[in-house]
């Protein structure tokens, strides 16, 4: 089949576009090549500097308030988050981050790139071609538009578990015989998270003595433990069964904490950060199950919880007003991952208990740990279920529900087939409630258990490379013990 643009193939289309970014002078580089410029990450003004080598490894480093780092040795993919904190890149964070990477230097174009183009589209006038574009051995999907007089890519879109995921690209320019967009922005619905100006680029021989793809390990040095003080915690449930704990900033109470183990970033209330009269240092896209807004983000000097003391702690402002009614009382934010990733913590649901403990005094008696993965900052485990099917699932202690099957392990499984259910809604999202024969965790089995299956496309719901989020009420029967940095979990 032959376009109106004259091309007869997806290869033919690649061909254009990798001449017009002159990609053919780098067949010859053998070492590493810097991109480095100006950037913005989350409102916050700073520099980043972009190493990568044709291999396909990369590290991009973002300097400003808020800064973060991603990197793939080749192996598999690695981060930083804007606390410091590193942790090992999940399938679907990873195929994105190499994407940003590929459409910073043109290099997703390249016959060993993990990407290709399944599809193009001529699009609503002549002015630009549209391209399907696939992670072949994952499941990213995105959508390409391509300028059709310069042949190069103007944005990349991408549905993602937090929304659709843009990359606009402009302003290219020729540096060292080479293409590049000089700019790149990259926003959350239409929320712009980043941007990167280039400046300069430079190439560098490979030095295996100082390998810049290595993933940063080193952990921060930003976490004490008193070990005078219990490590029992004030422990309130709130009417849906949420755990509360109390907390206090910079040694002010401020009152009770959602403990989640679904939140990526720790979050406070309007009330709570106007008390405190925190500064704002940037913005965010915060995404829920009410959608997603631009939240501001506030930096304190200390966060204390029972024993647990964590130095210039980071948080994104949420209005608390939908689940104050929900709860009967006010709650002044939420408790996540830079918990959990800095403290091993002990949960016993049916006993509404918990108590954090210092990783380098803590031991087990009986030792006896299973796998945990962390994905998007939230802690992810293996179990079973009709069918004798065995998936990945996120543990959401945020979530009061038995079990929410994602739409893609829906659809794969075609778990509606035959089953009588109950439409339903689910905050944005839509569901099914309906019953299923069994479902196994950690050993335990739950005979004919009501669960969730959701029918959204789009959101956390939408997410590929999980099954779905096993809530509170599966995890009555447990005391868990959470060790992050470890990647392992015990079910007592």
């Amino acid at each position: 089949m032959t376009t109106k643009y004259g091309m007869k193939s997806h290869a033919d289309i690649t061909s254009r576009m990798r001449e017009a970014l002159k990609l053919n002078n780098l067949e010859r580089q053998t070492g590493n090549i810097i991109i480095e410029g100006e950037a913005t990450n989350a409102g916050t003004d700073g520099t980043f500097r972009l190493t990568f080598n044709l291999d396909g490894r990369f590290t991009r480093r973002l300097e400003t308030q808020l800064s973060e780092t991603a990197g793939f040795d080749g192996v598999a993919g690695w981060m930083v988050d804007w606390t410091g904190m590193p942790c090992a890149l999940g399938q679907g964070e990873l195929e994105w981050q190499q994407l940003v990477a590929g459409a910073q230097t043109g290099l997703w174009l390249r016959e060993n790139s993990p990407f290709a183009i399944t599809a193009l589209d001529a699009g609503a006038s002549n002015a630009e071609l549209i391209l399907s574009v696939i992670y072949k051995n994952g499941s990213l999907q995105a959508e390409a538009r391509v300028d059709a007089a310069s042949w190069l890519v103007k944005s990349f879109r991408h549905q993602g578990i937090h929304g659709e995921e843009a990359l606009e690209l402009g302003d290219y320019k020729e540096i060292a015989g080479w293409v590049l967009p000089g700019r790149v922005l990259h926003k959350l619905n239409n929320i712009p998270i980043a941007s990167f100006e280039l400046r300069s680029i430079a190439m560098r021989p490979s030095n295996q003595a100082d390998d810049p793809y290595r993933p940063i390990t080193a952990r921060p040095n930003d976490t004490q433990f008193d070990h005078a003080v219990p490590p029992q915690l004030e422990v309130r449930r709130a009417p849906t069964g949420h755990f509360l704990i109390r907390a206090k900033i910079n040694g002010h109470d401020c009152g009770w904490f959602i403990l989640d183990t679904g939140a990526s970033s720790s979050t406070i209330s309007h009330e709570i950060a106007a008390r405190l009269q925190l500064a704002q240092i940037g913005t965010v896209p915060l995404t829920s199950i009410f959608g997603v807004v631009a939240s501001p983000v506030r930096r304190t000097n200390l966060l204390g919880i029972g024993p647990f003391a964590l130095q210039r702690p980071i948080f994104v402002e949420m209005d608390f007003t939908p689940v104050n009614q929900a709860f009967g009382l006010s709650v002044a934010g939420v408790i996540g991952y830079d918990l959990f990733s800095r403290a091993i913590i002990k949960i016993d649901v049916a006993g509404s208990a918990v108590s954090i403990h210092d990783p380098r005094a803590y031991q087990r008696r009986d030792g006896n740990w299973q796998e945990l993965v962390i994905q998007y900052q939230t802690p992810v485990v293996r179990a079973s279920f009709e069918g004798n099917h065995q998936r990945w699932f996120c543990l959401d202690i945020g979530a009061a529900v038995t079990v929410m099957f994602h739409t893609p392990t829906v659809r794969e499984l075609d778990l509606l087939k035959d089953r009588n259910g109950t439409p339903s809604r689910l905050g944005q999202f839509e569901v099914m409630l309906g019953a299923m024969a069994w479902f196994e965790l950690a050993g335990h089995r739950f005979d004919q258990p009501k669960v969730i299956f959701v029918t959204s496309e789009n959101g956390p719901v939408a997410d590929p490379h999980t099954a779905g989020n096993i809530g509170l009420e599966f995890l009555q029967p447990f005391k868990l013990i959470f060790d992050y940095a470890n990647q392992r979990i015990a079910f007592e």
